[in-house]
């Protein structure tokens, strides 16, 4: 996903709605972005509008569209589309927490204060940098989670072929039930936590552009 996001930053485009929804595989297995419906290209004239789904929405675009709103304390008629390709760096980082986590990083779950939180919590720097505790936690939580499920399926098809009278040895036996995975997995989640917040950067200008985005990925 980090090529594609590239790839639509070098063309001068903008996806608006990089999401877990949007993501296909090819028969061969390897993934890639679609539902282009949303795209445009960088420095269209228009006035800033929502688009794409709001809860992956960059601070910029949250704040344009405030300003759009004529019946809004804050509208001001010249505002301008605020969407810029750092806009789809930032729900990359939406992304990784939704494939990791299995929810999207700003879903109801997150916000029980509704969308005044919401606003709060993506645009406003004291809020504290992003992905918060409360979020990398609920992250951890799927992670263990899906790797406890993945074991005990593991143990059971073992169970089911000693009692078949099939043999239970060779290579990887002793990484049954947790021997030595969970350091790598830590270490992976963690990595995947630091490029979060480097994409998740509320000043557009500072998250990572396209060469950063490579270098970042597979570092």
């Amino acid at each position: 996903m980090c090529g594609a996001v590239t790839s639509l930053a070098k063309n001068g485009l903008i996806h608006h709605d990089i999401k877990c929804d949007n993501i296909f595989f090819r028969d061969e297995g390897v993934c890639v972005l679609g539902d282009f419906g949303e795209v445009e290209r960088v420095g269209a004239l228009e006035k800033a509008r929502a688009r794409g789904t709001e809860c992956i929405q960059s601070p910029e675009v949250v704040e344009g569209v405030e300003k759009s709103k004529k019946d809004g304390l804050r509208f001001d008629r010249r505002q301008a589309n605020s969407a810029t390709t750092a806009s789809d760096v930032w729900q990359l980082g939406c992304l990784l927490f939704e494939m990791i986590g299995g929810d999207f990083l700003f879903g109801d779950w997150c916000f029980p204060g509704g969308w005044g939180e919401f606003y709060l919590t993506v645009c406003k720097e004291e809020a504290g940098a992003l992905p918060n505790e409360k979020q990398i936690e609920f992250a951890r939580r799927a992670v263990v989670g899906k790797v406890m499920e993945v074991e005990v399926e593991v143990e059971v098809e073992v169970e089911v072929e000693v009692e078949a009278g099939g043999e239970v040895g060779g290579e990887g036996e002793g990484e049954r039930g947790g021997g030595g995975g969970g350091g790598q997995r830590n270490e992976n989640f963690e990595k995947c936590v630091r490029l979060m917040r480097s994409c998740l950067l509320r000043e557009g200008g500072r998250r990572p552009g396209a060469r950063e985005l490579q270098i970042l990925a597979s570092a």
